[in-house]
């Protein structure tokens, strides 16, 4: 459940585990993997424009596929759809929008950068959310909700 300060009505929410939004991300970056690979045999001819095509082509699509799939009104990359997560607005449920997605996307990576303090932060957290649904105000919680505990 969501530990920190809510806004009404979203006291039933339940934060994804840590480990779970793990497995959705390894699911994520294999299906960048592959589509990278895919499209990578097309560009391949030894040329170095092709090279740097190359090089430029992970970080884009990247930020395309988390931004589009995030800031989508379902909050879920293929990912954390397999594991029925996904990433809502901290006040009201809803989705983030495409603009503070790719700032999530953004922060992230950023996080990558300083030896993954900004996803290891979450396990400190009372609120569970790392550096990135910070910045974006998001949360990434169990979908669909849980209901209520039954007595």
């Amino acid at each position: 459940m969501y530990r920190g300060a809510v806004a009404d009505g979203l006291e039933a929410l339940h934060i994804a585990s840590f480990g779970r939004r793990f497995v959705a991300v390894i699911i994520d970056v294999i299906v960048l993997a592959v589509f990278s690979e895919v499209v990578g045999q097309f560009l391949k001819g030894g040329h170095v424009l092709n090279e740097i095509v190359a090089i430029g082509w992970l970080p884009l699509v990247s930020a395309l596929y988390f931004t589009l799939f995030e800031g989508g009104a379902s909050g879920q990359t293929p990912g954390k759809r397999a594991l029925k997560i996904r990433v809502v607005d901290v006040q009201d449920d809803v989705s983030i929008g495409y603009i503070r997605a790719l700032l999530r996307f953004i922060v992230s990576w950023v996080s990558l950068i300083v030896l993954f303090i900004g996803y290891l932060s979450m396990l400190g957290e009372t609120s569970g959310q790392t550096w990135h649904d910070m910045a974006a105000r998001c949360l990434v919680v169990d979908w669909p909700r849980a209901g209520p505990p039954s007595d």
